[in-house]
């Protein structure tokens, strides 16, 4: 599609998204609102937080000889957090609402930002004879990342750890719960979004840009060498989470995310407020996209570690790039907002 056509599309979606000039137009922002602070941010906060917790529950058994608790169950519960964290980490408003939560993603998750092996870390904490907490002092060594690795590394393929591995484990969780807690406490404190509107409208849709230029060039291009910067190099080192074999199932999760605010069954969406209008033909070139995305995600055997260079891992690539485009052109010059990349918030 022409640039051209793009910036007609957008002026029509202005109108939508801005319209308030009757009292239905005004619900209707009102509801989608109050749906993605209840049923997105706040719903996947809390089941976040509270797989994080489920998995300490099971450490803490397997820590007191609990023969009931296998390795598969706990690498299992740590999978469902990560996804769960995941659709937090997509549409990340918290940081906006209370600026003194922008960094907390960067505490909880380090994909693409450590300049050192996290599992070169954590290895040299787990073989350090200092105490625990000193030794893993660095937010890296107690991230998600090297939680990962603390459960899918270790010798024994089939018992859950134990001994000071084990114990770093639970040290993680304990790093990572309170930031989970804050974040979820934000959402479930900042009051209703009705009274700013434009505010959390503005948050949102750029958290969905950033969100699919990720998507496209980090968890996607890079490790299939389709960027400039690792261009015909492919590794799946690159790839979001090696270890747990995990990195398709986040990517599926994000744009299950993304399709759950732009469109879904409850009407409580961004095509809601397109209809007040009768511009529904704009929002579905941005619901098509998505949908490609997921369909081209869907459709990649698995492990993704073996399809960086298959046809069916080009065409994830290229659908990534169109859904990014549509957001740019269509909600951002729409809302007559900035495009902001903002490694801080967010990942």
């Amino acid at each position: 599609m022409k640039t051209s056509s793009l910036c007609f599309l957008s002026g029509c979606l202005f109108c939508v998204l801005s319209w308030t000039a009757s009292a239905s137009g005004e619900a209707e922002q009102t509801q989608f609102l109050g749906f993605v602070q209840q049923q997105v941010l706040l719903k996947d906060s809390q089941h976040a937080l509270a797989s994080l917790r489920r998995l300490k529950t099971m450490l803490q058994e397997v820590q007191t000889g609990n023969p009931a608790i296998s390795l598969a169950a706990v690498q299992q519960q740590f999978r469902i957090l990560l996804l769960a964290w995941k659709r937090v980490e997509t549409v990340y408003l918290a940081g906006g609402l209370d600026s003194d939560l922008i960094d907390h993603p960067r505490f909880i998750d380090f994909y693409h930002q450590a300049n050192e092996s996290i599992a070169t870390q954590v290895r040299i904490a787990l073989q350090s004879e200092e105490a625990l907490p000193a030794a893993f002092y660095k937010n890296s060594s107690k991230s998600l990342n090297a939680l990962e690795f603390l459960l899918f590394s270790g010798p024994d393929k089939t018992n859950p750890p134990t001994g000071k591995t084990l114990q770093a484990a639970l040290l993680c969780i304990d790093h990572i719960d309170p930031w989970l807690a804050e974040i979820t406490g934000v959402y479930q404190n900042s009051g209703d979004f009705a009274g700013q509107q434009r505010k959390v409208l503005t948050l949102l849709v750029n958290r969905l840009i950033d969100s699919s230029y990720k998507l496209k060039n980090w968890r996607v291009g890079e490790a299939g060498g389709l960027v400039d910067k690792y261009r015909g190099k492919p590794s799946s080192a690159r790839l979001e989470y090696v270890l747990s074999h995990t990195s398709l199932a986040a990517i599926i999760a994000i744009l299950e995310t993304h399709r759950k605010i732009v469109k879904n069954d409850k009407n409580l969406d961004l095509m809601s407020i397109a209809r007040q209008s009768n511009v529904t033909s704009e929002l579905r070139l941005l619901i098509d996209k998505i949908d490609q995305a997921l369909l081209a995600a869907r459709e990649l055997a698995t492990p993704l570690e073996d399809q960086l260079e298959s046809p069916a891992y080009r065409k994830l690539f290229k659908a990534l790039d169109e859904l990014y485009n549509a957001y740019y052109f269509l909600l951002i010059e729409a809302l007559n907002l900035n495009a902001q990349i903002i490694d801080a918030d967010g990942d």
